[in-house]
């Protein structure tokens, strides 16, 4: 059984079943934290939401996707919202750049 990650979107394409979905607009941006399982993807609805993700080898077991947090703060600019971000290298400190040119530090 193959699961692919479409933005924050878990989908089994065996069973065509979406397992986790948790935006309302486009996915502009996802990154991996290179230490720890998590990753971060950021849409045009302004907000970055952090999760934490596991891909078991046991193909028999489901992945683990958990939202930890939704971060918000940057405006909507020209239908736009938060368009970049990046995991700092060690901290789970998470850097987010938006349409309205601003560059937020969420600690």
């Amino acid at each position: 059984m193959i699961k692919l990650l479409f933005g924050s979107t878990w989908i089994c394409p065996s069973s065509r079943t979406k397992v986790y979905n948790n935006t309302k607009k486009a996915i502009r941006h996802v990154c991996f934290h290179p230490r720890y399982p998590l990753y971060a993807s950021s849409s045009d609805d302004c907000s970055t939401i952090v999760t934490h993700g596991m891909v078991y080898n046991d193909m028999v077991k489901n992945p683990l996707v958990v939202p930890v947090k939704v971060l918000r703060g940057h405006k909507e600019t020209s239908k736009y919202g938060v368009l970049s971000n990046v995991f700092h290298s060690q901290q789970p400190w998470v850097y987010t750049g938006g349409a309205d040119g601003e560059i937020w530090l969420f600690v």
